[in-house]
């Protein structure tokens, strides 16, 4: 079954958006910040980023990349 779905899938593919758009459903069936009616897409797209927890904290290794990281002119091209 799941064989034969990705199948289908595939063979949709390059007509997903023309699909979607005869079908028409309602953004809030979507539930996709890019593919709402309002043209708004930046706005949309970081709207439902910042609804995600912690997305405006550093990640857990960036204490290590920060303290290792080389001072800008002490590498030199090997080429």
């Amino acid at each position: 079954m799941e064989s034969a779905v990705l199948a289908l899938c595939a063979q949709l593919k390059d007509d997903a958006v023309a699909l979607v758009d005869v079908i028409a459903p309602p953004d809030f069936i979507l539930d996709s910040p890019i593919g709402r009616a309002d043209g708004e897409l930046y706005k949309n797209l970081w709207t439902a980023v910042l609804q995600g927890n912690k997305v405006l904290e550093r990640a857990s290794w960036w204490s290590e990349f920060a303290v290792n990281k080389p001072v800008i002119g002490s590498l030199k091209s090997k080429l």
